[in-house]
């Protein structure tokens, strides 16, 4: 799949040559003269060619391969279509443009906003996704609620990037405005140095404002500015419309066969943000208390194959990362684990390195248990939820699943049903009834933004000082409201 942009180039063609000929072949010994479309020319090749940019939302390689929504599309869109595809990586969005309207990719899928209207080069399909600019603005700080309170103020931006290249819309809708662009700084840096002071005001994009707010309690969005923004991708604009439609009606159909929803899940459910105050508090846990128990997790972690900090958000889930904590019900100890369960395992709850290590090997078990069809991340959040509320049950709500015409593989489908096991008309019927099945949704939830605050701060603390001015920035944020 990771080809260079000119060998995959020189193999279509070597493809497609031969295809063409031995379609032109057939049509010679039929006597017709069948024109072939877009999307039968591809479909014979049995590639799709896709250009698409390195990015959060597009495409990426993650710890697991390669992952990114557009990806994600792109992967469904092909087996769709029942053929293989392979990328092309431009280090612009201009460069997709070029790709597709040079012939060497059939489709840019990149987060491509419509708006910038490009009508006499490619054509854009259905939309599937939009987004927002926020003026992001310190709390306790005036509020600015529209354009005109930002008049002589200094707004910092993200100049058009490799990436992106939709921010010119807002700044052309409000010449008026002291814009400052920057080059080469994210959005998370532009958004921590509102929340440092180091600036007033920001404008991010809402998905990025998205994956980064739950670090920075002490920010808001003052408002929106401009309009919505709709993402689409790019086909070659010429008369054959064959393959832009098929990828219309994929779309159409994996929205309503829940497909679309499951992906979406996978990429942006794990963004829900924190409670402000759970998020202060959570900062300061993972300055004063993590620190405690951080070798132990990591120790366990890499003796069962697990991640580390999937651990210790479960940890911080189950008892905030207090050894001594005791929940009404009885359950007990940093993992909280029952007394059951503890026994089963053979674990002193009370015990901070045998309750890490009753945890970890208890969920390997249930891990194991998981139908090996159901790929992760999907796997992991079963994994949790049967954690939570035990496997019988959650048999139960995939069953449920599959009754509704869902998928019983995707957690986000899964997680609609599992509330219907506290519902009398619901648990009837099913092999090991009453379970209160809301619980483990939000349970999973939680433990995946705290998951992902874990790994951001990791990361950040591994640079160095920035993690630590974050900290210090939710700590005086922590002392006004606690």
């Amino acid at each position: 799949m990771h080809l260079n942009f000119h060998t995959r180039t020189a193999r279509y063609l070597q493809r497609t040559s031969l295809i063409a000929f031995v379609l032109g072949f057939a049509t010679l010994l039929s006597g017709s003269a069948t024109q072939y479309s877009k999307l039968e020319q591809i479909k014979a090749a049995g590639v799709l060619r896709v250009a698409t940019v390195n990015s959060q939302l597009t495409y990426y390689i993650g710890p697991d391969g390669p992952e990114g929504f557009d990806y994600e599309l792109i992967r469904g869109f092909a087996n769709d279509l029942g053929i293989n595809f392979e990328l092309t990586v431009p280090p612009t969005i201009d460069g997709v443009y070029a790709a597709v309207e040079g012939g060497h990719a059939d489709v840019g899928a990149a987060h491509l906003p419509v708006e910038l209207q490009r009508a006499d080069d490619v054509s854009f399909s259905a939309p599937y996704s939009e987004y927002d600019y926020y003026v992001i603005y310190r709390k306790g700080d005036e509020r600015p609620r529209k354009v005109t309170d930002l008049a002589d103020k200094q707004i910092h931006v993200r100049a058009k990037t490799a990436t992106e290249d939709d921010v010119s819309l807002v700044i052309a809708a409000h010449p008026d405005l002291q814009w400052i662009t920057h080059e080469s700084m994210m959005a998370s840096e532009l958004v921590e140095r509102v929340a440092v002071g180091d600036i007033d005001y920001a404008v991010v994009r809402s998905s990025a404002y998205t994956y980064v707010r739950r670090m920075y309690p002490n920010l808001g969005v003052a408002f929106v500015i401009g309009d919505s923004v709709r993402v689409s991708w790019a086909f070659p604009a010429d008369s054959d419309d064959s393959l832009r439609t098929a990828f219309n009606n994929y779309l159409q159909r994996s929205r309503m066969n829940g497909e679309f929803a499951a992906i979406w899940d996978r990429q942006f459910g794990r963004t829900n943000v924190f409670e402000h105050v759970d998020s202060r508090t959570f900062m300061r846990h993972f300055k004063r208390r993590l620190p405690r128990y951080q070798n132990e997790f990591q120790a366990t972690a890499e003796r069962y194959g697990l991640d580390w900090r999937l651990l210790a958000a479960l940890s911080y889930q189950e008892s905030h990362w207090n050894s001594k904590a005791v929940s009404p019900t009885g359950v007990k100890g940093l993992m909280m684990l029952t007394s059951n369960t503890a026994s089963s395992l053979g674990v002193d709850r009370h015990d901070a390195s045998q309750s890490i290590d009753g945890a970890a090997r208890y969920l390997v078990r249930l891990q194991a248990r998981m139908p090996s069809r159901i790929a992760e991340p999907d796997r992991t959040w079963f994994t949790l939820a049967a954690y939570n509320v035990g496997y019988g049950h959650l048999e139960d709500a995939r069953r449920l699943t599959q009754q509704h015409g869902g998928n019983p593989d995707h957690w986000a489908d899964v997680a609609r049903n599992l509330p219907l096991l506290s519902r009398p008309e619901w648990h009837s019927k099913t092999r090991h009834g009453y379970a209160r099945g809301g619980e483990p949704v939000y349970f999973v939830r939680n433990i995946r933004q705290y998951y992902d605050a874990l790994v951001w701060l990791d990361y950040r603390t591994a640079r160095g000082d920035p993690a630590n001015r974050m900290l210090a920035v939710t700590d005086s944020a922590t002392s006004s409201v606690m």
